[in-house]
């Protein structure tokens, strides 16, 4: 009977169903687990919210309009009672068990014929008015074809967001390849460049000051230079002698 609960198990996190175990789940008592179902409308959620009963169900179709966090909550109380023994499960109890796993809500909104008697709309082959002694093979039918789920599956449509977008795109590569065929450079926007006064004149002093910086080192170097012609030529004016005597 598990799974019947599949459903709605793989669209709802773990952690909330644990949670609510823990709040149904068996304690082995048997007075408190009798007593569980008609006190679990007066416990609430860690957030401080009231914790949904299969009780506060008005009609079965109601499952299908909650949150997450409240279909986890009767999934919870419907598998603890599941678990245990099945005569001890009343009619509506039943009822909603077999809503959640076949009735018409969620993936299966479509299936009208859910509480009739009739062969399901998504069945892959067409059942025998008549019992038959042979047997041969069915065919190799995809569910996704079905009528029923054509538009489940319709995975090549795009929606209206990502048509939007998509048109945008077309649109900007059209008007790019336009200007770049017939407008070319000439139609591309001007540059505005922003000069600021103070700085240019802060740019043209520390230029200036540079300029000055290396004119002072070059006459610097002049002098040294000439300093040196200077000495080298006293140094050639001396005869031999002089060399001689020192």
């Amino acid at each position: 009977m598990s799974l019947i609960f599949r459903r709605l198990k793989s669209t709802t996190k773990k952690s909330n169903i644990s949670f609510n175990m823990g709040l149904f789940g068996d304690s082995g008592d048997s007075s408190s687990s009798s007593s569980s179902s008609s006190s679990a409308s007066s416990l609430t959620s860690p957030d401080g919210e009231p914790v949904m009963t299969i009780e506060d169900l008005e009609t079965h179709q109601q499952f299908g309009t909650l949150d997450l966090i409240k279909q986890a909550q009767i999934v919870s109380q419907l598998e603890t009672k599941f678990q245990k023994s099945w005569h001890k499960l009343t009619l509506n109890e039943k009822q909603l068990a077999y809503y959640i796993g076949y009735g018409n809500w969620g993936v299966r909104e479509k299936f009208s014929n859910w509480n009739q008697s009739s062969a399901p709309l998504d069945l892959p082959f067409i059942p025998n008015s008549k019992l038959q002694n042979t047997t041969k093979k069915l065919l190799e039918i995809e569910l996704s074809k079905t009528p029923v789920r054509e538009e489940q599956f319709k995975v090549k449509s795009l929606d209206a967001g990502t048509k939007i977008v998509v048109f945008m795109i077309i649109l900007i590569v059209m008007f790019a390849l336009h200007r770049d065929k017939y407008i070319g450079e000439q139609g591309k926007p001007e540059e505005i460049v922003i000069y600021d006064r103070y700085q240019l004149e802060r740019e043209e002093q520390e230029k200036k000051q540079k300029e000055e910086e290396k004119e002072r080192e070059m006459e610097r170097n002049r002098l040294v230079e000439e300093k040196r012609v200077a000495e080298e030529k006293e140094k050639s004016r001396k005869k031999w002698y002089y060399l001689y005597l020192r």
